[in-house]
């Protein structure tokens, strides 16, 4: 009976982590196609690739935090695309952000940035960053893989996207 149990809970943990990424998925899939937003993804075998180049090429703590990276998924959109802080909260009510813990949050005059996060059983690396970023334009940036906070921002320094720039956020913490 234990076991059916455990099983039960596991499937259940497992069904409702993958209906997550799917509201994710689904979200990008919504607007990828559209003119008015620019969509990104990295599989992981580019990280891997990446992850192997010369250390000339690539400082070590970027590509630490990149070899440890098995997706990323960014959507952006333009100001012909409409309110971005509608797309936030289009974003909000599709994504159940209550399986995330809110790392931080920025707020200023016209916009917003929520850092969340899903933690991994190792207190010292999370299993995704979710960066939603709401105001003229919307952005969402999904990170997933085994991921170190605390070295997070340096890919804000080495890669050029919109919002990105708000990883360095995440340093000054």
């Amino acid at each position: 009976m234990k076991n059916i149990i455990c099983f039960l809970t596991i499937m259940v943990f497992t069904v409702s982590s993958y209906a997550q990424q799917d509201a994710i998925d689904k979200f990008f899939q919504s607007y990828k196609e559209s003119d008015n937003f620019t969509s990104v993804f990295i599989s992981p075998k580019m990280f891997r690739l990446i992850g192997n180049m010369g250390d000339d090429e690539i400082d070590a703590d970027t590509k630490d935090v990149i070899s440890n990276l098995t997706g990323l998924k960014i959507l952006s959109s333009n100001e012909e695309a409409g309110d971005g802080m509608a797309l936030y909260n289009e974003a909000k009510k599709m994504i159940d952000t209550r399986e995330y813990e809110i790392l931080m949050e920025v707020r200023d005059d016209d916009s917003l940035v929520d850092f969340l996060v899903k933690d991994s059983n190792n207190e010292n690396t999370i299993d995704e960053l979710l960066l939603m970023i709401g105001g003229k334009e919307f952005t969402l940036i999904s990170f997933v893989g085994k991921i170190h906070l605390n070295k997070i921002g340096k890919l804000a320094e080495s890669i050029e996207i919109d919002g990105i720039e708000h990883l360095d956020k995440l340093d000054d913490n």
